[in-house]
């Protein structure tokens, strides 16, 4: 059997991995095939914790609000999904996602249409289970 290491991130689409038997073997040529590679899971160390900060507590309609956070203790790359919740609704995906640092430190831009109390937060998958970062609040108009 043969071990394919396939490094995070990986974007949702196909590779080509090609076997080679050693020679004499029956089949020596190398066969083709598809492996499917979803992201969203890694293997990580227990005890993480996941922080966020917003630049703003209020802002307009479509404005950009920049976000920042840290994975303690850092993980390398791991995949980020941001959520938001307005006026206490429950937390959806947010269209957006992002990748840790090898330090563990985090940073992206999003932007709303919703008026409202907007919270945000960020989620990952640490050793097979979900992850919550704080909540961050920003007034929406």
């Amino acid at each position: 059997s043969a071990k394919v290491t396939v490094p995070v991130p990986v974007p949702p689409t196909c590779l080509q991995v090609v076997i080679r038997f050693p020679a004499g073997s029956p089949s020596s040529l190398a066969v083709p095939f598809r492996v499917k590679v979803a992201f969203g899971k890694v293997t990580v160390s227990s005890g993480a914790t996941l922080t966020l900060a917003a630049d703003r507590s209020t802002a307009s309609t479509q404005e950009l609000i920049r976000l920042t956070g840290t994975l303690d203790p850092p993980q390398g790359t791991v995949l980020l999904q941001v959520q938001q919740s307005v006026d206490a609704m429950g937390f959806l995906d947010f269209p957006v996602t992002t990748m840790t640092l090898p330090d563990g430190s985090f940073g992206l831009w999003v932007r709303t249409r919703r008026v409202g109390t907007s919270e945000f937060r960020v989620l990952a998958y640490l050793e097979g289970t979900k992850v919550a970062s704080n909540a961050v609040t920003v007034q929406i108009s």
